[in-house]
């Protein structure tokens, strides 16, 4: 089988940017430790990927899009996500340092097909994720924040 990582490594290194360094979570499992885990831990923060609390707040919104969809009343505020935004920020670290890694492990070899997409989308995410926070916010008429206005009232 020939090795096609190659390619995709490059197309990697060409449009993800470098992360910006962020505050370290620990994502470490409350209570006594029972099962070490399989997958080897990173040797210092800069080795990961850490989760921003503006990710986790993201995250938390996602959950409600499809109730948001329905009816945009369910739109959460970033006070009503803000309870929910730790314990989520702590679980996608777990995601990205343990639970990943682990399925990368486990599946990657029997479906290499899978993997590669999951990793080309990854890629394109982060890419996009990146090109969008350098964006500046686009800028609201004020007609359509009066409507807005009218709909929540």
């Amino acid at each position: 089988m020939e090795n096609t990582s190659d390619g995709f490594e490059a197309a990697a290194a060409q449009t993800v940017v470098a992360p910006e360094p962020g505050p370290v979570v620990d994502a470490a499992p409350a209570g006594p430790a029972s099962a070490p885990s399989s997958a080897p831990a990173p040797s210092t923060a800069e080795d990961r990927l850490l989760v921003e609390h503006e990710w986790a707040l993201g995250a938390v919104a996602l959950c409600f899009y499809p109730l948001y969809v329905r009816d945009p009343r369910w739109r959460l505020t970033r006070n009503e996500a803000e309870p929910a935004a730790g314990p989520m920020q702590k679980f996608l670290q777990a995601v990205l340092d343990r639970y990943l890694p682990e399925w990368i492990g486990k599946y990657a070899p029997k479906n290499p097909e899978l993997a590669r997409l999951v990793l080309a989308l990854g890629v394109v995410w982060w890419s996009k994720a990146r090109a969008v926070a350098a964006m500046p916010e686009p800028q609201v008429p004020a007609a359509a924040e009066t409507s807005a206005g009218d709909e929540a009232a």
